[in-house]
């Protein structure tokens, strides 16, 4: 697998980082293009059908492209198909597994195949968007410096400051945990994106650091303890994108780490409380004190959706099916019957291994996991450019995953 650069000259080369990438686009279409690419980090955080518009336009575009063969690669849809096809195979994963499910058990929905759709487009978009000059592409960075400093003041204006846990759900559609946990993935995104930048501009590096400290600030204005432990595995993994990591270089890195979770622990008044209410949560639960608390919903979900996998191994329970199981399991008195009124188990595995059983977990580590092998091989590039790409891919994969795991 081979990744673009971004690089003019180097995408230019002979061969390039993806054979024969040169860039194909109408002046016009390839500018509309670009726009919607740079905007689409703002969409996805305060517009649902803005984000939808975006994608459908892609998802055209990436169609045109196959049919009229003008992709920048040189070769045909079906050659990229068959190049690629453990990507496609895990981008149709979802799909597989909820046909299988409403094919021995639930019976046909068609509303149940929106977000299975939307992985199985992934491969004709990303064909499609190859039609662009790969300098293009770099302009997404202005999407993701500007989706954190909007979100940042969304939060703060929910939040009144840090002192009340508000419901972004009321203004964007994205639960609270959710959308601080993506506003933190951008904002790693913008800062690993300096590295990315050959202007060496000191105008664009302070708008990618404010971007980025604005997602730090996030997550302590919504209190977000799933984000305070992503931040730092995300900063591990930065750590390699800024410096050549040593054996010593990550032991000084983990330190840190701890280090900066003791200060904080320390001095913030706000995170000694949510440590201090997330252990008594966990106290209360296994004592069986007090099983509806914040963790203890969490970890009846778990339960929950792990004795439905049980009990459907194959298959799974179906979407339309999950409330029902929840109600039986809390007549059974394994959960608290105000649990049964959850929509998700607060875990995409365990949720989708319910759902749609065995195929669901296959399709959610794939979706997950496989496309980490197109980046991880670069990590160590000599080319700066290619490096940052391949870490900016393992920090989406990796942040997507504290996404789906509240």
């Amino acid at each position: 697998m081979t990744l673009t650069t971004g690089n003019r000259k180097q995408d230019a080369k002979p061969g390039g980082y993806f054979p024969g990438r040169e860039g194909n686009d109408p002046r016009l279409w390839g500018w509309v293009l670009t726009c919607i690419v740079a905007v689409f980090p703002v969409a996805v955080m305060f517009s649902t059908n803005a984000a939808d518009a975006c994608l459908f336009v892609l998802l055209l575009s990436g169609i045109w492209v196959i049919v009229s063969r003008k992709s920048g690669l040189g070769y045909s849809f079906k050659t990229f198909l068959v190049r690629y096809w453990p990507l496609c195979l895990a981008m149709s994963s979802m799909l597989i597994a909820v046909f299988l499910n409403q094919l021995f058990v639930a019976g046909f929905r068609a509303k149940f195949y929106d977000l299975p759709l939307r992985f199985v487009m992934v491969p004709i978009i990303v064909y499609g968007l190859l039609i662009l000059p790969s300098g293009k592409m770099r302009h997404v960075q202005w999407g993701l410096i500007a989706a954190p400093v909007f979100c940042a003041v969304l939060l703060y204006i929910v939040t009144r400051g840090g002192v009340y846990r508000g419901l972004t759900e009321e203004y964007v559609g994205i639960l609270l945990i959710c959308f601080t946990n993506l506003t933190l993935l951008l904002g790693f995104l913008a800062f690993s994106t300096i590295k990315w930048d050959e202007s060496r501009n000191n105008v664009a590096r302070f708008l990618k650091l404010l971007a980025f400290f604005a997602a730090l600030y996030s997550i302590f204005l919504s209190q977000t303890r799933a984000s305070w432990i992503a931040a730092a595995v995300l900063a591990l993994l930065s750590v390699g994108l800024f410096v050549r990591v040593s054996k010593k270089v990550f032991l000084i890195s983990v330190v840190f780490c701890i280090a900066v979770f003791i200060a904080l622990a320390s001095f913030s008044k706000s995170f000694q409380a949510r440590i201090n209410e997330a252990r008594s949560d966990i106290v209360k639960y296994m004592d069986g004190s007090n099983r509806y608390t914040s963790i203890g919903i969490r970890f009846q979900l778990y339960q929950a959706a792990w004795t439905i996998f049980q009990e459907h191994p194959l298959f799974g329970a179906g979407n339309a099916n999950y409330d029902r199981e929840l109600e039986k399991i809390a007549e059974r008195g394994i959960i608290d019957p105000r649990v049964a009124r959850s929509g998700h188990s607060h875990n995409e595995l365990l949720h989708r291994m319910a759902w749609h059983g065995l195929f669901g977990g296959i399709a959610v580590m794939l979706c997950t996991f496989l496309p980490l092998f197109y980046f991880f091989p670069y990590r160590h590039s000599e080319d700066r450019v290619l490096k940052t790409v391949a870490y900016m891919g393992m920090i989406f994969l990796y942040g997507f995953l504290f996404v789906r795991i509240e």
